[in-house]
């Protein structure tokens, strides 16, 4: 059952990520293109027009609560600034930007709600099938109202995991993707990376591998995840908070986490 403490939260966060899918669907195959941030990633007019529509809801419903977005970062970076907000909203207004731009239906909307850097409630909403995953700290995991959990796979042989497609510096993702496959393991990549996690609380995958820094795509994943019954840690198998760049993330069932672990440190970029 959903922890009651954070009723209205869930209700707000589940409100605002469904009227951001609208805006999506709204524009989905509309011939809009995208441009190239200043870090060489993708971003469309609908990344901006959703990522001010964010904000302005938690200003106008939540106010003193601060808001980290993709589209935002400016305000994100600073231990000073972190911690003269105790609670801070984390989203991701369209991850699979490059999907979006080509047409590909396969988009998340995502939001965290932080409390004192940590994620204490996750939504996630497909527009397209209309699928919302949620959870609460200490209140479970929900895909659609029906509980969710992880699977019990405790094998990296014969499990699915989902690993980085793009271009990674701090990963040689290459030699992991050969290792894991040669220990039988299935290996596929949905261009999402929300997506590709969500894929671990929902039992399909067994581990999901993050070598980027961006809190936004991994905030609502952390609570989902555990909830869900797995386990989430950076890139060296350790806690780490989320107002702040992260160093990658290790999404696992709970089961193999160690394993993926041992694997990953192996193939970090010195």
């Amino acid at each position: 059952m959903t922890n009651n403490l954070y009723t209205d939260e869930l209700r707000f966060a589940q409100d605002v990520a469904r009227k951001a899918g609208a805006i999506m669907l709204r524009h989905f195959r509309t011939g809009i293109g995208h441009e190239r941030k200043a870090d060489g990633t993708p971003v469309t007019k609908v990344d901006r027009n959703v990522n001010q529509f964010m904000p302005m809801e938690v200003k106008r419903q939540r106010p003193g609560e601060g808001m980290l977005g993709e589209e935002d970062a400016r305000h994100a970076w600073g231990a000073q600034q972190a911690n003269a907000v105790p609670r801070r909203w984390v989203c991701d207004p369209i991850d699979g930007t490059w999907l979006y731009a080509a047409g590909v239906p396969n988009n998340i909307s995502s939001m965290a709600l932080l409390e004192h850097r940590q994620p204490v409630l996750g939504v996630l909403y497909d527009p397209y099938t209309n699928s919302m995953v949620h959870a609460v700290v200490d209140g479970g995991a929900f895909l659609n109202g029906k509980p969710i959990r992880v699977n019990t796979s405790d094998s990296i042989s014969g499990s699915c995991l989902t690993l980085p497609g793009g271009r990674v510096d701090t990963l040689d993702a290459g030699a992991l993707f050969k290792e894991v496959v040669d220990q039988g393991a299935d290996v596929v990549t949905f261009g999402s990376v929300i997506y590709d996690a969500s894929l671990v609380a929902l039992g399909f995958a067994s581990a999901h591998v993050y070598p980027y820094t961006s809190p936004w795509d991994m905030a609502a994943i952390k609570v989902i995840v555990e909830e869900a019954g797995g386990r989430i840690t950076d890139l060296n198998g350790n806690d780490q908070p989320y107002d702040r760049p992260i160093n990658g993330a290790i999404v696992t069932n709970g089961s193999i986490h160690e394993k993926i672990v041992k694997l990953v440190r192996g193939h970090i970029r010195k």
